[in-house]
């Protein structure tokens, strides 16, 4: 059994190895802990290496439960860390922005700004 994450969200992924799982448990071939855990970690990529140490590393056995929770986490935070990275691309882009803007004569800006606000739809029902 090879199930890989890919781009599935962790919570599809997880649902997919639940569904096989208990589909082993339904011919009487039960999984055994430790063969959830290789095959939950050995689908994952790079981006959670550091949660499967952790894991792997910890004393005690946590509940699929709780792994499957820190997973989750995990994507959050991944998902989180992904929107800050756009942000800084948005972030670039009004630099650009703001450069193109303050090269131009104070004529030419205004002249932008009420073309642009001319219209828009909000500047229209303003004036209706």
């Amino acid at each position: 059994m090879s199930i890989k994450k890919g781009g599935l969200t962790i919570t599809e992924y997880l649902d997919k190895l639940k569904t096989i799982f208990d589909k082993f448990t339904a011919i009487g071939e039960p999984l055994s802990y430790r063969d959830k855990i290789i095959h939950t970690f050995r689908g994952l990529g790079p981006a959670y290496d550091s949660i499967v140490s952790s894991i792997s590393a910890r004393p005690d056995q946590p509940p699929m439960e709780e792994i499957h929770n820190i997973l989750i986490n995990r994507d959050y935070r991944l998902e989180e860390q992904q929107s800050v990275d756009n942000l800084g691309l948005t972030q670039a882009q009004q630099t650009q922005l703001f450069l193109t803007l303050s090269t131009q004569s104070p004529t030419e800006t205004i002249f932008s700004k009420f073309h642009k606000q001319f219209q828009t739809s909000e500047f229209l029902s303003q004036l209706l």
